[in-house]
């Protein structure tokens, strides 16, 4: 089985917003891709 993975925090230093993506792909017996978004407020 082989899958990749690729993801990224996105944050600015003058806002309490933190924003999260990730995307993984899996190929092999099994395909398919799945990801993600998270939203974080820091207070």
């Amino acid at each position: 089985m082989l899958f990749a993975e690729v993801g990224a925090t996105i944050t600015q230093a003058d806002s309490p917003w933190t924003v999260d993506l990730n995307l993984t792909a899996f190929a092999g017996k099994k395909e398919g891709l799945t990801g993600g978004v998270g939203l974080k407020y820091n207070f």
